[in-house]
């Protein structure tokens, strides 16, 4: 009987765990601000890297994407990733065209981003801008998270 008890215990508990409360309104007023903050520098994607890596690419949405990318062992990257942290280390290789693009599986690329970059040994760079995250931040100014992504 201890054991029923026990297992219906952990598993209430589980349940009311995994329910995500609905943000009150004083939090999303007081988090307003920082959320249009972040928003608005998700936009821009900006970063720089050292490690040996060689190739380039160009993105125009998911479906205007071309390039390749060897990146042998690593690429430490630092700069803009959205609200990731602002380093990154890379060791996946980039290849391909289109909607068939492979894409660095530590890099997250939104469906409506376009940039290019490139890595020529020792050093590489790439900058891009989402859209997405555009029509996030202004979505946001009016009180709407189309990214659900707000605090």
């Amino acid at each position: 009987m201890n054991t029923l008890k026990l297992l219906f215990f952990v598993l209430t508990a589980t349940t009311c765990l995994a329910q995500e409360e609905e943000p009150s309104t004083l939090s999303k007023v007081l988090l307003w601000v920082p959320n249009r903050v972040v928003d608005f520098i998700e936009i821009f994607r900006v970063d720089v890297g050292v490690g040996p890596a060689l190739g380039a690419v160009v993105r125009v949405t998911d479906y205007g994407k071309i390039g390749a990318r060897v990146v042998t062992p690593i690429s430490l990257r630092v700069g803009l990733f959205g609200r990731n942290w602002p380093f990154l280390i890379e060791h996946s290789n980039e290849l391909g065209v289109g909607p068939l693009y492979l894409e660095s599986g530590e890099r997250e690329v939104t469906p409506l981003e376009v940039g290019a970059g490139f890595d020529f040994f020792l050093f590489g760079a790439y900058a891009g801008v989402s859209f997405d995250e555009a029509a996030d931040f202004l979505s946001g100014i009016i009180g709407e998270d189309i990214s659900d992504d707000d605090w």
